[in-house]
């Protein structure tokens, strides 16, 4: 029931641009296979918390608050169920340094955040930021974690990212595990730049460098693996696809000393848009279901380079209208495609931050994009082109996982389609490492009625286990 309870209250917790992805060269991304090679990284913040104190300001952050308001009966189970889980896991972490510790000084929570220098979708040099997580001897004499837990976020406000806000998945650290969590280009320290979503490959090289800087920073500070420790992967919505593409990357084309310091064994990932040209063919099953879906895709496929376009560039496949509509967003003036491809509002209040009203967003545009000669006329050439392009952009054919991967999806999601997920499945299903589970909302829709982002809770359920292929093997 104790665990129970702290599911429920994190899945009632849980609710841009034109980019050359590339332009970056993937045969320049491995490095050197050599211990002395060191991802350039600086320390800007470090942070110690009592294991209640920390609890208390995940429960109380802006990133939870915001997803909770004031609902009072989710405030009142999230607040008691993060205490329980504190109640459980203490324990076992003061047995584990008391163990460790010459003089047994008791431990406490570390946090810091941290920049790295890595390369932009664009393959220009760029500093990113991050966070990381940890359980830490008072004494100052370091510690052995067990794991290396690393969470690649989805679309966010911009001023609760991780390296800003705490979140759920930091609790990971009760399981004496060392939380990584990058800020993905466009938050953080690049919040001035464009938010590239989509760009999957250019954010694996990302993550991979976030990862290696921070385990760095951890060997700084007198914190490493344990002999056999490993790294498990999560991504939800947006984070899905991102973290699956760092597994390849990690497996494609990291060094054999950079792949044993991450030691990356499972991935996690749930809810995302990971076969784009499926998605588009199967946006038209549904065309009121998936609607809402439309207003990603400007953005998502601004990542697809022109010249693979068969002569087309990508404001021809959007309407006319969205051309001409001019909306302003801070300050700034711009069309409507223009704000669709580069802003990083895509809440739910993105609608009114860009002057239009929600009829217009789902249904002029929806009803303009399945009219003949659109986008979404899969027996037109320029459609044709563009699927072919997809698929050639982002094929998960040439590949076998090195790392068990876990996909999960919700049939109730309303904004990406279930089916090319477990499509995925199926294509990476003969290696024999890839499991697949469909989510339902469960008690979810106690509160939101069948949300979608009951996917993004069965992972945090996945989290609560030490083991956390448990939470496959008892479902969700």
């Amino acid at each position: 029931m104790k665990r129970f309870a702290f599911f429920f209250s994190m899945m009632i917790v849980m609710t841009l641009t034109g980019c050359d992805n590339n332009d970056l060269d993937v045969t320049d991304n491995t490095k050197e296979d050599s211990e002395e090679f060191i991802i350039p990284h600086t320390v800007l913040s470090m942070e110690s918390y009592s294991p209640d104190d920390f609890c208390d300001r995940v429960h109380s952050n802006k990133f939870m608050q915001n997803q909770l308001g004031d609902n009072e009966t989710a405030n009142k189970i999230l607040s008691g169920a993060i205490k329980t889980l504190v109640e459980l896991r203490k324990p076992q972490m003061d047995k584990t340094f008391a163990k460790q510790s010459a003089n047994n000084s008791g431990w406490q929570v570390q946090t810091c955040t941290f920049s790295y220098e890595s390369v932009s979708v664009s393959g220009k040099p760029i500093t990113l930021s991050g966070r990381i997580t940890f359980p830490y001897a008072k004494d100052g004499s370091g510690h052995k974690v067990k794991s290396l837990s690393l969470y690649v976020h989805y679309f966010l406000d911009k001023d609760v990212v991780p390296s800003l806000s705490l979140s759920p998945v930091d609790l990971r650290y009760l399981f004496d595990s060392a939380v990584i969590e990058p800020d993905l280009e466009g938050y953080g320290t690049s919040e001035d730049r464009p938010y590239c979503g989509f760009s999957m490959l250019a954010q694996a090289r990302q993550t991979a460098d976030c990862m290696l800087a921070a385990i760095e920073i951890l060997k700084e500070n007198g914190v490493e693996l344990i002999e056999g420790g490993h790294t498990t992967g999560w991504g939800y919505s947006l984070g899905g696809p991102i973290v699956l593409e760092f597994a390849r990357y990690y497996d494609k084309q990291l060094s054999a000393s950079q792949r044993e310091k991450i030691n990356l064994t499972s991935v996690y990932s749930g809810g995302g848009p990971f076969l784009l040209d499926r998605m588009i063919q199967l946006l038209n099953v549904d065309k009121n279901l998936y609607a809402r879906t439309l207003r990603y895709l400007p953005h998502f496929l601004s990542s697809i380079p022109e010249e693979q376009l068969g002569g087309y560039q990508l404001r021809d496949f959007f309407p006319t209208w969205m051309h001409e509509t001019k909306v302003t967003i801070d300050g700034e003036t711009m069309s409507f495609f223009e704000s669709m491809v580069n802003n990083k509002v895509f809440g739910s209040t993105w609608p009114s931050e860009v002057g239009l009203s929600q009829d217009i967003l789902y249904n002029h545009f929806a009803a303009d994009m399945f009219t003949a000669d659109s986008l979404l006329d899969l027996s037109h050439p320029k459609t044709v082109a563009l699927l072919n392009a997809v698929k050639k952009q982002y094929d998960w054919d040439e590949w076998t996982p090195s790392a068990d991967i876990y996909l999960t999806h919700n049939p109730n999601d309303k904004n990406i389609p279930y089916q090319q997920t477990q499509e995925l499945y199926e294509q990476l299903k003969p290696s024999g490492r890839v499991f697949w589970r469909k989510t339902s909302a469960g008690p979810l829709g106690l509160i939101w009625e069948a949300h979608p982002a009951s996917t993004l809770m069965s992972c945090i359920y996945a989290i609560l286990y030490e083991e956390p292929q448990e939470a496959f093997r008892r479902g969700f």
